[in-house]
């Protein structure tokens, strides 16, 4: 039987939606293509609520799937990169006190996923917008969106509509700068450590995505750059923070079009 062929993936700025485009910058476009051409890599995500109020020992949610990753990516909205170091140094129980007191305070999300990551010897980053980074002044990159969703529907939208728009057009354009980051990363890294290399030669580089349950989309964009991730919702029940739902409506609607 004859082998099937594919059909070619389209380029990185026809998958993306124009909107979300304009936000990305040229090395987070290079990591989205270093996706797009390397379909073996296997991503995990687990989606899970930040809210702090979930039962204790949940960091034993994230523990196995952590230590039998390679690398481990973390959200991190506007992260300064001495968070990511603070994370790398917990992986290797190596501490120095430039980075000691950025350790999460409270038992929050953030801190049980640390708690995690210590001592596992995994390669973590945090993939996400970065502080100085356009997306990370939000009422301005907001300010453009409005813009051009006015363009596209005019006053056709309710106030509440448009506020849901915004909102999701915001989300698109950040997970795609979340996926960015992850592949220009994960290049690096192909380049500085010899195991990562060997291992994404062999399509088995191994990656643990944690991420909040708002962003189950970046399942969806993985697939669009032809990779084929796995998922998983370890928390039950598993609810959505208030007032999410509208937004959510229009991130399905941008993922139809």
């Amino acid at each position: 039987m004859p082998e099937t062929i594919k059909d070619p993936l389209p380029p990185i700025e026809e998958m993306v939606p124009p909107f979300s485009y304009e936000f990305l910058t040229q090395p987070e476009i290079g990591g989205l293509e270093f996706l797009q051409n390397n379909p073996g890599i296997k991503v995990h995500l687990h989606f899970s609520s930040h809210d702090t109020k979930e039962a204790p020992g949940v960091e034993e949610l994230f523990e196995q799937p952590i230590r039998t990753s390679d690398i481990v990516a973390v959200e991190g909205n506007k992260y300064d990169p001495i968070q990511e170091e603070y994370l790398q140094a917990l992986a290797r129980n190596n501490w120095f006190s430039k980075i000691v007191n950025l350790a999460p305070s409270g038992n929050g999300f953030e801190k049980r996923r640390a708690k995690a990551i210590k001592g596992s010897g995994t390669l973590p980053l945090i993939a996400d917008v970065p502080k100085d980074h356009a997306l990370a002044d939000e009422k301005a990159a907001e300010a453009i969106l409005f813009d051009q969703i006015i363009q596209q529907h005019g006053t056709s939208l309710s106030p509440n509509d448009a506020a849901d728009t915004i909102h999701a057009a915001y989300a698109d354009a950040r997970e795609w700068v979340m996926l960015g980051e992850l592949g220009a990363k994960v290049k690096e890294l192909t380049i500085t450590n010899p195991q990562v290399q060997d291992r994404l030669s062999g399509n088995d580089l191994k990656i643990f995505m944690s991420v909040g349950s708002y962003h189950t989309f970046v399942f969806h964009k993985l697939r669009k750059l032809g990779l084929s991730p796995t998922r998983s919702f370890p928390t039950k029940p598993h609810n959505l923070a208030p007032g999410l739902e509208g937004s959510r409506k229009q991130m399905s609607k941008i993922h139809r079009n």
